[in-house]
Parts: structure tokens; C-alpha cells; sequence
């Protein structure tokens, strides 16, 4: 369900925004940011999935996941609050 939320926000929610936004540098930049933290959620997320369907607790993939989507959920909060 992840996946689907992020390449629903990549390919229809963040393209409209970022029109929207027009030339502010600042919002630029968090869209560019959410945008980096896609891409890098889901290869930790196959990861740790991979691990536990071998059955394997990935104690440092789980830190990692849990790092990225804790900056992740910053990031959006910053964005409700604009």
C-alpha cells in the first residue's frame, strides 16, 4: 500500500504541485526532498521484507526504515503546516 501512496504522489499529486508552487525555492525543495525519500524508502522497505520472509529480524534494515520514514513524516507535516 505504501508503494502505491508514494507512485500515486510521484507520478499524479507531486506534478501538480509542483506547478502550483510556482517559483518558491522553499517548497521546491521540500517536494524535492519527499520526492529523494521515495526513492529510497522502497528498496529499505523490500529489504526488511526480504529479511522477515526469510525469517530474519534485519534489526539494522528496521532502524534504517524507521529513520527515513520518521524524516519521511517530518517532511509532510512541514508541508501541512505551509
Amino acid at each position: 500500500m505504501l508503494h502505491v501512496h508514494h507512485t500515486a504522489e510521484d507520478d499524479l499529486l507531486w506534478p501538480v504541485v509542483r506547478d502550483a508552487v510556482g517559483g518558491r525555492s522553499d517548497d521546491l525543495a521540500l517536494l524535492d526532498e519527499m520526492a529523494s525519500e521515495h526513492a529510497l524508502l522502497g528498496p529499505l522497505l523490500e529489504a526488511v521484507d526480504g529479511a522477515l520472509t526469510r525469517g530474519e529480524s534485519a534489526p539494522q534494515g528496521r532502524a534504517d526504515l524507521d529513520a527515513l520514514l520518521q524524516e519521511h513524516l517530518t517532511h509532510r507535516r512541514r508541508w501541512r503546516c505551509r
